[in-house]
């Protein structure tokens, strides 16, 4: 996701699949379900990080299809 300040491209959020099976199990999650966030790549930038992260995740959450999980963080 292109992260954009004043009509201009400051950097990258980038969320990816993981190689392992099994990074979903905790939650009762597949692979093809669930990603992790891979790089924040940013240029000289106005915004803190914690928001242009937010915003990507939300954005994130909104992109994909809801099966009744529960949208909390899955902790163990």
């Amino acid at each position: 996701m292109g992260a954009w300040e004043d009509g201009q491209l400051t950097g990258v959020v980038i969320f990816s699949r993981r190689v392992s099976q099994n990074i979903g199990s905790p939650c009762g999650l597949t692979q093809r379900e669930c990603c992790e966030l891979t790089r924040v790549a940013l240029t000289k930038h106005q915004s803190f990080v914690c928001e242009i992260l937010a915003k990507a995740i939300r954005f994130l959450a909104g992109a994909i299809p809801q099966r009744g999980v529960d949208r909390q963080l899955c902790r163990r």
